[in-house]
């Protein structure tokens, strides 16, 4: 079931409920969103099964993903389409994918190439 990301706020769910949301609702599978997350398939899994996270950083992290993932799903609402441009180097970020960005830590930068995305998608009247 494809969630509309634009009704859901990151307030209103716990920790492994956003993560669960991002994998499942979303239509992120286990290993892309760790990879996102800079974790292992193992430790997300812990994470969905309620497991806490406990540094703040990943915390962060899981923050920052959900509002990256959200707005990548405005851009691109076909989920190919998004895991597609998540794995094409950009011209934006000197054709490196962006996720090689996000998994660095530079998680900005892609959100940054998504809003210039997003408004060369608006046609010109």
């Amino acid at each position: 079931m494809k969630v509309d990301p634009s009704t859901m706020k990151y307030e209103d769910w716990s920790l492994y409920a956003v993560i669960n949301q991002i994998c499942d609702g979303l239509g992120f599978r286990d290993t892309v969103l760790a990879a996102l997350l800079d974790t292992d398939t193992r430790t997300l899994r812990n994470w969905k099964g309620g497991s806490t996270v406990n540094s703040h950083s990943g915390r962060k992290k899981i923050r920052e993903v959900w509002e990256f993932v959200q707005l990548l799903n405005k851009v691109y609402p076909e989920h190919a389409d998004a895991l597609n441009w998540l794995d094409k180097p950009n011209k934006h970020l000197q054709f490196v994918k962006p996720s090689v960005f996000v998994r660095g830590g530079g998680i900005e930068w892609a959100v940054a190439v998504l809003h210039v995305e997003e408004a060369d998608s608006v046609p010109v009247r």
